[in-house]
This record gives structure tokens, sequence and C-alpha cells, in this order.
């Protein structure tokens, strides 16, 4: 151990068998043998670069589009296809959602997406994407509060006529 005013650092006893390597940070230490000392620092930089890698991972998944359906959800309806993508904002619970409707059937009523999520103050927000007409496409995005729900809807002179149960997609 390093005599007391003499600072802290590290001796090694070596040339023998058995060598190992004392600290003088903590009294209580338990020496590690000098043979193992390499397997420390190895496994040190291994943890070192599984970190780095966590990060660059996570940092990468950040800008991922998450693809969100309603079809074979409680949220699904016949005639209406709803389909999307999130995406994780820079604010906390904020997220990019963009929503594509498209009306499947010559029924003559039209296809809607509801979408919900909450206001700043708590509040729900209501954000719809509407097509009529058989084959016809609407897209649009939203930056929105989660929780978000999902919601397919028929229309028929723009109301809402037969809907399915909010599916939650955030």
């Amino acid at each position: 151990m390093t005599p007391q005013g003499a600072g802290v650092g590290v001796r090694a006893v070596t040339g023998r068998p058995g060598a190992v390597i004392e600290s003088g940070l903590n009294p209580r230490s338990t020496p590690v043998p000098v043979t193992t000392a390499p397997k420390i620092s190895a496994a040190l930089a291994a943890a070192a670069l599984l970190t780095v890698g966590l990060f660059a991972q996570t940092a990468g998944a950040a800008v991922a589009q998450n693809p969100w359906t309603a079809a074979g959800t409680v949220a699904d309806v016949a005639g209406v296809q709803a389909t999307g993508t999130w995406i994780a904002a820079a604010e906390i619970h904020t997220y990019s959602v963009g929503a594509t409707v498209k009306d499947t059937a010559d029924d003559g009523r039209g296809a809607r997406v509801n979408i919900r999520s909450r206001s700043r103050d708590g509040g729900e927000v209501l954000t719809s994407v509407s097509a009529s007409g058989q084959g016809a496409v609407t897209k649009d995005s939203f930056t929105l509060i989660g929780p978000v729900t999902v919601q397919e809807c028929l229309t028929d002179g723009g109301v809402d006529v037969v809907c399915g149960q909010p599916f939650r997609i955030i």
C-alpha cells in the first residue's frame, strides 16, 4: 500500500508466481492477481465498445420510421384501409405521425381514419384523414402528443356511420 501522505497509487508486486496488484484507493479492496489484470482490461475494453455500439444503435433507432396499420385490429372496418408511420420527435412524448387512408369499397360511402392524441393541457385531440370513392387515397402527417390511437370509419355525407374501436399505436 502507499504510505500516508504519498498520494494514491497502485503498487505491482511482480517477479514471482502469484504476484498481485494492490490499490491504495480502498484499504478494504481485494488484491488482484497480475495474471487477471489483462483479463480485466480486455473486459473493460469490450464493455466500452458495447456501450458505444448501444449509443450508436439507439441514435439510429431514433430516426427510424415505425409502421402502423389498423388491419386485423379492433379498429379495422371493411371498406377502409388505414396505415401509416410514426417517429419519436425530439420533445418527450411527442411524435410525427403519418397517416394514409384508402376507400376500398364501391359502396357509396367514404373512408376515414380518426387519430386521437393528447393536447398540452391533457385534453383529447381528434384529427381525421378522409378519402371518398373506391380507390381514393389521402395522406397527411401530424405532430402529436402520445398516447396515440387510430380508428377506421365508414362515412356517409362526411359523417362517421360505422367505426371500429380505437387502437393504440403509440
